[in-house]
This record gives C-alpha cells, sequence and structure tokens, in this order.
C-alpha cells in the first residue's frame, strides 16, 4: 500500500504594485533566503519589504532563521498568495537625487516615463513659493536651526533642532533607531510616527535659502495624508530619505 508524500517545495505567487511575481522555494530555506528571493525577483530590499500573507492564519515572520516548511504554509501545488509594500532600492536612490531633470528637447511619451526627483507646482514655480509654503518661510530661520555643510552628505544625529512644521512653530526632529520612530516635537507635545508608516519623502530646496529644504512626508497610502518640515538643514536630506525609508545611507561625501 504506498503512503502519500507531502511536496517539500512552496509555491509563492506575490503582488507587487501592478506585477505580479510566482516564486518557488524549498522548505528547508529559511524566511531570510526567501526574503532575499524576494529581493531578487521584484528589487524590493529587505528592509524595505512588508510581506502580507492573504491565507490565515498568518505566520509569524519575526525570527528569520525559522524554516519555510516550520510556517504553516501549504506546499505546493498550492500557491500561497503575498501582497508585498516597499519600494525599490532603484527608486529610493532616485527620490534623493537632486539633479534629475527633464529635457525640454524630450518627446511627451518618454517624458512620462521620467519621474521628477523634486516636486514642481503648476507652471513651474517652485513649492517654496507657494503661499501656503512660502507664509511659513516668511517667518525665518528658527534662532535654533542647525549650521550647514555645504555640499556634504552627512551621517544623521539623533536630532535635528531649528525646523518648522506646517504651523510655522519650532519644533524638533528625533531620529529613534532602536523604537523605528520619528519623534517630531514642538513645546506642546511629541508626535510619534513609526518608520513603517512612511510611504514617501519629497524634498525641495527652499528659494533664497537654498542651503535649506523644505520636506514633506507621506504618512499612510493617502498621497493627502503629508507632514510638512521646512528649513531641514541640505546636508541631512538624503540620510534622511534612506533613514526612514528603511535602507542603509551608502555614501558620504566629505
Amino acid at each position: 500500500m504506498s503512503q502519500e508524500t507531502t511536496s517539500n517545495d512552496f509555491l509563492f505567487e506575490i503582488t507587487h504594485g501592478k506585477n505580479i511575481h510566482v516564486i518557488s522555494l524549498t522548505g528547508d530555506k529559511t524566511l531570510h533566503q526567501f526574503k532575499e528571493e524576494i529581493n531578487n525577483t521584484t528589487k524590493v530590499p529587505i528592509s524595505l519589504q512588508k510581506i502580507l500573507f492573504k491565507s490565515k492564519p498568518k505566520p509569524n515572520l519575526k525570527d528569520d532563521q525559522q524554516l519555510i516548511k516550520n510556517l504553516g504554509l501549504k506546499p505546493d501545488p498550492y500557491v500561497n498568495k503575498i501582497l508585498l509594500i516597499g519600494s525599490t532600492l532603484e527608486t529610493v536612490i532616485a527620490s534623493s537625487n537632486p539633479k534629475a531633470v527633464t529635457s525640454a528637447t524630450t518627446s511627451s511619451s518618454s517624458s512620462k516615463d521620467k519621474e521628477l526627483i523634486e516636486p514642481q507646482s503648476p507652471s513651474g514655480i517652485k513649492l517654496s513659493q507657494l503661499p501656503e509654503h512660502k507664509k511659513v518661510i516668511d517667518k525665518g530661520l528658527p534662532t535654533n536651526a542647525e549650521k550647514v555643510e555645504k555640499q556634504k552628505d552627512l551621517p544623521l544625529p539623533n536630532s535635528i533642532n531649528g525646523v518648522r512644521n506646517k504651523r510655522g512653530d519650532e519644533i524638533r526632529l528625533t531620529f529613534k533607531s532602536d523604537l523605528q520612530e520619528l519623534w517630531v516635537q514642538s513645546k506642546e507635545k511629541t508626535e510619534k510616527i513609526p518608520y513603517i508608516t512612511i510611504r514617501d519623502i519629497e524634498s525641495e530646496s527652499i528659494v533664497g535659502n537654498e542651503d535649506y529644504h523644505l520636506m514633506s512626508l507621506q504618512v499612510g497610502n493617502s498621497p493627502q495624508n503629508k507632514l510638512w518640515f521646512y528649513f531641514v538643514p541640505s546636508q541631512y536630506v538624503r540620510a534622511i530619505k534612506y533613514t526612514l525609508l528603511g535602507v542603509d545611507f551608502p555614501l558620504y561625501k566629505y
């Protein structure tokens, strides 16, 4: 009498944006190796991956050394469906490149494929010139604003003083790496924002004070849900993007 054997292979259908990928792994692979395979397939770094299984019960993904076969998933031929949330490293790097521009001679069809790195308002007006931002900027540089290190990308300090919020109040940005949280601290309150909830970061130099940037953080999935900060020192802009979006800062310029 033959005995039915259970396959040691596991199939995964990964939905990432508009793309769908299918990968197969043996059950002896670790969860970390599974995440590496997702990185190889989707180009989303492990540190940026948010993996959501559609099946129930949801597997525990906290221990990267546990084996795939011990996650409680169904083996081949069953397809385990996953929703992957996270930006590719190329997108993150592009968003930190202030030199990206579009050529005036580029055709309209190809220009649609190019991503503008710095957000542009209608008619080419800079964000800092729009009334809702200009009224904050016109309050002036905060008295305890950080000194600018021109032409440098510096490692992120524990906190940055002398930044303004959308109301024009002076605030401190504190980066809690141990908690993976950004603390926005004013005299009245402290707002704690988990890094994982930050979906996008945009920045643009301030007209007339180009050593400082205004910066927006999209919190959650809605592009309308943004926090605005003003007079962010230019030397920390790149490191802020890398830190809050969950990738290591790869390069310092001295």
